[in-house]
């Protein structure tokens, strides 16, 4: 199913019911409910669905880079979860897609990042890796943390799908390696892989794991996509305006996944319209 998350639609329009009209108006029927969203009636929300014939099928939650001394707390994974997920439940949707919120990117990504924009190609992957592997030792006690409160919400919360996002900051939480933890060490049938599409083709062209590492390992525990491109060292470009592979996303993953086109709000209807047709083209629905 092709949805469009409403983080595209903007915050300058007053209510989500906008967002959804502004939505509706480039061809999209599903719609993911962005992070960081305005506060909203979920009942308001869903009348306007039933009455326009249109339907929410995914809620993306951030959550903080730590675990509180109270999980279930306001401040806490499970406690917020555990919210998204009945407000999921109440706008008629069945997946709560879960990204770490890390705003602080780290000295040598920028480096690479910087490299690839300016140079055409990044640092020496070798070292990039390395500088990933020494980050990823230093989180290990957070890790260990979010094992923990993966493993309460996903025994609290058993109706909605819960799927863990990769990080956004590419070498954040949880990388390849603590993916393969987390989905080793937690056998929940609602825990879930999203796959995020213009990420992990720029995590490639930096020497690190890419969408092949990603999918061979969680194809068949994903429960969908965020699809935008990358091209240099940009992401969030509309699908079609980069050198992501989307046909092969589309043929690795289950017939059944969600694919929300995700693009940043700075692209404009025309080019949505652009990025849905190209999509269509490649056999999404």
């Amino acid at each position: 199913m092709l949805s469009l998350s409403t983080r595209w639609c903007g915050d300058d329009l007053s209510t989500v019911e906008a967002m959804l009209r502004r939505g509706q108006a480039l061809g999209f029927t599903a719609f993911e409910l962005g992070p960081g969203k305005k506060a909203l009636e979920p009942e308001a929300a869903l009348r306007h669905c039933q009455r326009e014939r249109l339907r929410f099928v995914s809620v993306h939650h951030r959550f903080q880079n730590a675990s509180g001394g109270d999980a279930s707390g306001p401040g806490g994974l499970v406690g917020a979860g555990l919210r998204a997920a009945e407000l999921t439940r109440r706008l008629g949707a069945n997946h709560v897609v879960l990204s770490a919120d890390e705003p602080d990117t780290p000295t040598f990504l920028k480096e690479a990042l910087r490299a690839l924009r300016v140079e055409g190609s990044p640092v020496d992957p070798a070292k990039l890796r390395s500088a990933a592997a020494a980050a990823r030792r230093d989180r290990q006690p957070w890790l260990e943390a979010l094992l923990r409160d993966l493993f309460d919400l996903t025994r609290r919360e058993r109706e909605v799908r819960l799927c863990l996002k990769p990080s956004e900051r590419i070498v954040g939480v949880p990388d390849l390696e603590e993916a393969e933890v987390i989905f080793g060490e937690l056998r929940a049938a609602n825990l879930l892989y999203w796959h995020d599409a213009g990420r992990a083709t720029l995590a490639a062209r930096l020497g690190l794991p890419g969408p092949e590492s990603w999918l061979d390992r969680f194809g068949r525990r994903a429960a969908g996509a965020s699809l935008h491109d990358t091209a240099g060292a940009e992401v969030g470009l509309p699908p079609g305006a980069g050198v992501t592979d989307f046909r092969m996303i589309r043929e690795m993953l289950p017939p059944s996944a969600v694919f929300t086109v995700d693009p940043d709000p700075r692209f404009s209807a025309d080019d949505v319209t652009d990025a849905r047709r190209f999509l269509e083209g490649l056999g999404f629905r």
